[in-house]
């Protein structure tokens, strides 16, 4: 389950990003 922690993160990051 290696792919949903990657996802996990890139959507935490874009959302962090894009929330700013």
């Amino acid at each position: 389950m290696r792919a949903a922690h990657e996802e996990l993160i890139a959507v935490l990051l874009l959302d962090g990003r894009f929330t700013i």
